[in-house]
């Protein structure tokens, strides 16, 4: 890994901002914009932290570590627990604690009526294998910090099934499953035949070659039998193999707890299911066997994902890009003990999780709560093929953890003049303290956010926003996640998808139906990368209501004008009386808006104070139907978007423990689909976004986040009485007299005056790698292990 040319920014720079012609050209002036123009060069603040206390102490917060380590010593005092590093099947040990949130109507108690703090809980998962079956169970720890009052308690309040206890025949992909995978696929292809058989068929040595299983493993009911597929991979220097497949594949049968009892059941090449390694082997000696084409392995650079360095350098591309500035300071404010947050009216918590990364809690916008949860509650990865290992590959990637993954690149991931948040989990033994996790920066917008020119005068609203980003990498894709608040109390939420795609061995004869040719042996798989959102929204209470305006093309003829029939458009107003188990699809050609509006509250124009969920790119949902992968355990994504009744039990729409249950799932979201009312009630919208990603060229070496977005937004509708961004003075007025032809200017306290800019270097020292490397900024071509 390369960092090259790294620059040193600490550089007193002249920013010269060239003073707007409009200056020179303006002939009344007020006193005070005189002033300003008087003003000569002065140091810029930048970076500079406002520090504020928050309302209220953070109930949804991250374990301490003080709780985190009284609930490893309580579990290690009352089960018999192996260290996961020492585990087997038969052993018992932990995977991981995390904060068991509040229920909303204790947490609404606690902020709206001055009630008790709730207790501080923990929810953590435990193997226990030394019984005579082993099975994964999520407990409840608490209240924290412990004492004599502090109990363990099996939590299966938030599960579906009702059920705390997930059977090692479901399987769950933790490290010592995994681990147990892998050896049993190296012990069964590293024999005499197969060695023969890869260099043959695939031109490279086993050591050259890397293997795995897909998820999820394929559990079947009737016979209570495990099996898997999986393929190989040849192994690149830049971690690109999931580019190159070598179009073998295999099944095995993984029943049980003893692994000497696993078996390998075929091996399929072109199409075709071989029995045994010895049975390809015998198939390969005949005269009629057809070999498909090998990847040329002397030349990979076009997996490389680093700079070409024999490339020209662009036109003035030999300069440093345009860097974000705050040439008066910061604009924002947080708390950091209690990760409390305000800009220009919003507030709002955050909080962590090793599953599904950063959470939003009790967001409010002038004073008033508009959202009470904005969650990430799952992704997931669902492919087509023509070949058994991309044709059974669902991934439900919060089971590896969206909020376990790596540091972001100061500089690069966000602007310079951003704040980054650290950030803790528990996962298998191990307490990770995450630096650079997520950033907070405020961004002035390439657009503004209002504009008009009129017979005379013209204005212009500039479009600050406030950004909280993190990047989740898991496995080949790097995804962006994205939060951006804007000064009218619109709130977008946007993800986007970078890295390696999983490609697919090219089959001429039948690959064609599943994905495009993109390189000489490679198959662009085609799939679905889908995510859902808890939004809880809150509108001036929580009686509210969800309605729809279907905008409809009718026939009418007008009292004006008698017998004649006008083809145009009108509105309906239709109230979404009761919970849909089919859910809600955006409407075509735009031709609706969903709205969730208050039961009670209405603006001075009698309408119903309401917030717009408005669709953006990426509005797409599940295309397959009847999946044999994935039967029951990602149900919230068959439509755009699904209305419940708030429930405390109803807490997430999936989870980790999802991931190989396929018929029994713990959370089972079609069981939060029972027709109840949801007329004045507090609403919950679990709003999907997406990609049908068919992979082209253009996706090679890397899928790009220019292309692969996805996104929603939340905006007030009659919510207030007019636009509420009049209030900012990030605006220009400017006014011509007809009679005197004067013009004036009012820019509302806010100068143009240039400044000496100090720009920080980014601290790369903060960059964490995996679990003990750290980038090392010194060093332009490597890292080094601490």
């Amino acid at each position: 890994m390369k960092f090259c040319n790294l620059l040193s920014f600490t550089t007193l720079v002249g920013l010269a901002i060239a003073i707007p012609d409009f200056y020179e050209k303006r002939e009344a002036v007020s006193a005070k914009e005189a002033a300003l123009l008087r003003r000569g060069s002065s140091q810029c603040k930048t970076n500079e932290k406002v520090n504020i206390e928050a309302p209220k102490p953070n109930i949804w917060d991250t374990l301490s570590n003080d709780e985190l380590n009284q609930v490893v010593d309580l579990l290690y005092d009352t089960y018999n627990l192996t260290e996961i590093k020492d585990a087997d099947f038969y052993s018992n040990y932990l995977l991981s604690i995390e904060t068991l949130r509040p229920n909303k109507s204790d947490a609404l108690i606690f902020l709206d009526e001055d009630g008790d703090i709730p207790d501080r809980m923990a929810r953590t998962v435990v193997y226990f294998g030394e019984g005579e079956e082993g099975y994964f169970q999520e407990l409840k720890v608490g209240p924290l910090p412990v004492n004599e009052n502090t109990t363990i308690e099996p939590l299966s309040f938030y599960n579906t099934n009702n059920k705390s206890a997930l059977p090692f025949k479901y399987g769950f992909g933790d490290s010592v499953l995994n681990t147990a995978k892998n050896q049993f696929i190296v012990d069964n292809l590293n024999t005499t035949t197969l060695r023969d058989v890869i260099v043959d068929l695939i031109g490279v040595t086993f050591e050259e070659i890397t293997c795995w299983a897909t998820d999820p493993q394929i559990f079947d009911p009737v016979t209570e039998t495990t099996a898997a597929y999986g393929t190989c991979y040849i192994l690149t220097p830049n971690d690109a193999e999931d580019l190159v497949p070598i179009g073998l594949f295999y099944k095995f049968d993984m029943t049980g707890r003893d692994v000497s009892q696993w078996k390998m059941l075929e091996f399929i090449y072109n199409n075709k299911v071989y029995t045994s390694g010895e049975e390809l082997y015998e198939a390969t000696q005949k005269d009629d066997f057809v070999r498909l084409p090998k990847i040329n392995v002397d030349d990979l650079s076009w997996t490389i994902i680093q700079r070409n360095s024999s490339a020209p350098v662009r036109h003035l591309d030999d300069r440093r890009a345009p860097q974000l500035v705050e040439t008066q300071g910061r604009r924002w404010a947080f708390d950091a003990d209690e990760e409390y947050f305000t800009w220009m009216d919003w507030g709002f918590y955050t909080a962590w999780s090793r599953d599904t990364g950063i959470s939003f809690f009790d967001i409010t916008f002038k004073g008033e709560r508009i959202i009470y949860e904005l969650s990430l509650q799952e992704l997931i990865a669902e492919y087509g093929s023509d070949d058994p290992n991309n044709q059974h590959t669902f991934y439900s990637d919060i089971s590896y953890g969206v909020g376990n993954r790596f540091s972001m690149v100061p500089g690069y991931d966000c602007p310079t003049t951003a704040e980054y948040f650290t950030t803790d989990y528990y996962e298998n033994n191990h307490h990770y303290n995450r630096t650079l996790s997520y950033c907070v920066f405020e961004n002035l917008e390439d657009y503004p956010l209002l504009r008009h020119t009129g017979g005379t005068y013209s204005t212009v609203t500039q479009n600050p926003t406030l950004n909280v980003r993190f990047v989740a990498t898991i496995g080949n894709y790097d995804y962006n996640f994205l939060y951006k608040f804007f000064l009218d109390g619109t709130l977008e939420v946007s993800v986007r998808a970078a890295g390696y795609i999983q490609a697919g061995y090219w089959n001429a004869e039948t690959s064609g139906d599943f994905g495009l040719k993109v390189h000489d042996v490679l198959s662009g798989s085609f799939h679905d990368h889908m995510l859902n959102y808890k939004v809880d929204l809150d509108i001036a209470g929580t009686k509210n209501r969800a309605t729809q305006y279907v905008m409809k093309n009718v026939d009418v003829e007008y009292p004006w004008a008698p017998g004649v029939v006008y083809n145009t458009k009108k509105i309906a107003r239709e109230v979404i009386e009761k919970e849909d188990f089919n859910g809600l699809n955006w409407p075509e050609n735009g031709q609706g808006l969903l709205l969730i509006e208050s039961a009670d509250e209405k603006n001075s124009f009698g309408n119903p104070r309401a917030y717009n969920i408005m669709p953006g790119g990426g509005a797409v949902h599940r295309i397959v139907k009847n999946s044999r992968v994935a039967p029951e355990t990602e149900n919230w994504a068959r439509s755009n978007l699904f209305l419940t009744k708030q429930k405390d039990s109803e807490l997430r729409s999936s989870t980790a423990l999802n991931s190989n249950a396929l018929y029994d799932p713990p959370v089972n979201f079609n069981a939060f689909l029972d027709d109840e009312s949801l007329d004045g009630e507090d609403i919950v919208a679990w709003v999907n976004v997406g990609l049908h990603h068919l992979p082209n060229s253009n996706d090679l070496p890397n899928t790009i986040y220019s292309t692969a977005h996805a996104s929603f937004m939340l905006t007030p509708f009659n919510y207030f009485d007019s636009e509420n961004s009049r209030d900012t003075t990030q605006q220009v007025y400017y006014e011509y007299d007809t009679d005197t032809k004067e013009s004036t200017w009012e820019f509302y306290g806010n100068d143009w005056s240039s400044c000496d800019l100090e720009i920080e270097e980014p601290n790369f020292d903060d960059f964490t790698y995996g679990e003990e490397t750290r980038i090392n900024k010194k060093t332009t071509n490597a890292y080094e292990i601490y």
